[in-house]
């Protein structure tokens, strides 16, 4: 929710929370919930995590802690189904993908 600076989507105080996100919760929330992240989509000071769950109900109670530890972002959530795992096919992969 910072400016951003002059380069990139993030100010560089938003791009340090996201390394923390990424290093501290993403794996607590897939071992706690077995809902596997699978892309996350970055656009103009918005960035969106992408999971897929079989049981989005205790996901959602497990992540709500996120919105009380990020305060500074406008953390939501909203749930689609997807059985087949196809809605997001045609996203282009990351550039660290492997």
């Amino acid at each position: 929710k910072n400016e951003p600076g002059e380069v990139g989507f993030y100010a560089k105080e938003d791009d340090d929370v996201f390394e923390r996100l990424d290093a501290n919760d993403i794996h607590s929330l897939e071992s706690k919930t077995g809902a596997e992240l699978v892309a996350v989509v970055s656009a103009w000071r918005v960035r969106d995590y992408i999971w897929y769950s079989d049981n989005p109900d205790l996901f959602l109670e497990s992540a709500i802690y996120l919105r009380s530890t990020y305060p500074q972002f406008d953390i939501g959530c909203e749930c689609n189904p997807d059985p087949n795992w196809t809605a997001y096919d045609d996203l282009p992969p990351s550039e660290s993908a492997g």
